[in-house]
């Protein structure tokens, strides 16, 4: 499996790409301390021809924004903030959701239609609609300025872009180890004596790693 993943085509490109970004936005950071460059207006011989928004140039390949501010210099800082926190919003997402996957999967199975008829609904709303209205207080600066500190709003970003997706993944991880509790190497295991800590260890897990 992991031979496959690395021989990939896509996946190396990906992989390339975010890695190149994370790269350069920390060594950006390291040589310039995260200063962005400005550029307010071009003018030719002392008459001013285009002012901020600058359109993409040479010295500024994705323009400016309309305070003058590089555009290329504000992605390139904020790759690492975006990138890591991806990273670390996917792994919580999953962390948070397996406990609750065991739980549906083994020891609530009779209850298992119910909780996927509830998640259900959440498969005909997009969430990327349903985290713009709940994240549109928090991260639209009104024209008083924000009542929360920076780290306040990442908490709550991440929070809700975590907890948005734990019903919809803890109920696919509930299926997908409902479905391996049914194999025969689990009647097997539970036949020679393993309990069931033994065999949601020994057992499930292992066999679910690839889907997690």
């Amino acid at each position: 499996m992991k031979r496959r993943v690395w021989k990939n085509p896509l996946f190396l490109s990906g992989l390339i790409i975010i890695a190149v970004f994370l790269i350069s936005s920390f060594i950006y950071s390291f040589l310039w301390d995260n200063e962005v460059r400005k550029l307010y207006y071009i003018s030719v011989d002392n008459v001013p021809v285009e002012s901020a928004p600058i359109s993409p140039k040479l010295a500024f390949p994705f323009g400016t924004d309309p305070l003058g501010l590089d555009m290329l210099g504000k992605v390139i800082i904020g790759a690492k903030y975006t990138i890591l926190a991806s990273f670390a919003i996917g792994f919580l997402r999953v962390f948070i959701a397996l406990p609750f996957g065991f739980l549906i999967g083994i020891y609530l199975q009779k209850y298992k239609k119910i909780f996927n008829g509830a998640v259900d609904s959440f498969h005909y709303i997009p969430m990327s609609i349903l985290a713009y209205f709940l994240l549109y207080p928090i991260l639209w600066e009104p024209p008083e300025g924000f009542s929360t500190t920076m780290t306040e709003r990442f908490i709550l970003e991440g929070l809700v872009l975590i907890f948005l997706i734990v019903p919809v993944l803890s109920a696919f991880l509930g299926n997908e180890i409902a479905r391996v509790n049914k194999e025969e190497f689990i009647s097997s295991a539970k036949t020679l004596g393993a309990g069931r800590f033994r065999i949601i260890i020994k057992h499930i897990l292992p066999a679910c790693v690839k889907k997690l």
